[in-house]
């Protein structure tokens, strides 16, 4: 099984969306932590279950959805480490950017 590393960025995002969903349902809130838990653990078990999001720059860049979130991630399989680069709302427009 691959390491996970999360980016700050990654980290802050499910944060806050739990924070969010928290003060309407504090049970729903901890059912998205550990739905977003159990979905970043089997990328870590079976880091290519995702699919490929661009050609370039980030060639390497892949993507999980689960429910109605996005999970980024990039494999780096020379070091056999996950990176977790962004979590996001289906629904909402943003672009991935790695800094």
């Amino acid at each position: 099984m691959a390491k996970i590393r999360w980016s700050y960025e990654a980290f802050e995002r499910v944060k806050s969306i739990k924070e969010y969903i928290d003060k309407e349902s504090p049970s729903a809130a901890y059912e998205f932590a550990k739905g977003i838990m159990n979905q970043v653990e089997n990328i870590a078990q079976f880091p290519q279950i995702g699919k490929f999001v661009y050609k370039k720059p980030y060639s390497n860049l892949r993507m999980l959805v689960w429910k109605h979130y996005k999970i980024y991630y990039e494999y780096l399989e020379a070091k056999d480490v996950v990176e977790i680069w962004g979590i996001w709302d289906s629904r909402s427009m943003i672009r991935v950017s790695k800094k």
